[in-house]
């Protein structure tokens, strides 16, 4: 996905947030994540594009789940919004056991394709 520029000081906005609140510094980030001393605080400083690279890396360093932290870069569409239904759905799901957890998604794919036939 392209990223807008909007995306990405909103970004690196969020991202210098979470390093005050985390108490950290970029150098930091890095030397967590393994990497080259400024990978990533010269993308903050110079605003540019967040990469795979530098997200997995703030993801580490922040104890976020990754796809989060690409969504929030734009790397990412956005996921759709949830429902209390949808919720509820994936509450009940996750108590079934594997077996369980297949039938109904074959039973979904069913209704959905039905709905499809007949709209």
């Amino acid at each position: 996905m392209t990223q807008t520029i909007k995306q990405i000081e909103d970004f690196w906005q969020w991202a210098e947030k979470e390093l005050e609140i985390q108490q950290l510094n970029w150098y930091r980030v890095e030397k967590i994540a393994g990497l080259s001393n400024a990978t990533i605080s010269k993308r903050a400083r110079e605003l540019l594009p967040p990469t795979d690279t530098s997200c997995r890396a703030i993801a580490q360093a922040f104890h976020l789940d990754p796809e989060y932290v690409f969504r929030r870069a734009g790397l990412l569409p956005p996921q759709p919004p949830r429902d209390d239904n949808f919720e509820a759905a994936l509450f009940l799901f996750r108590q079934l056991s594997e077996e369980d957890q297949e039938k109904m998604l074959a039973f979904i794919r069913t209704l959905v394709e039905i709905q499809a036939k007949n709209p």
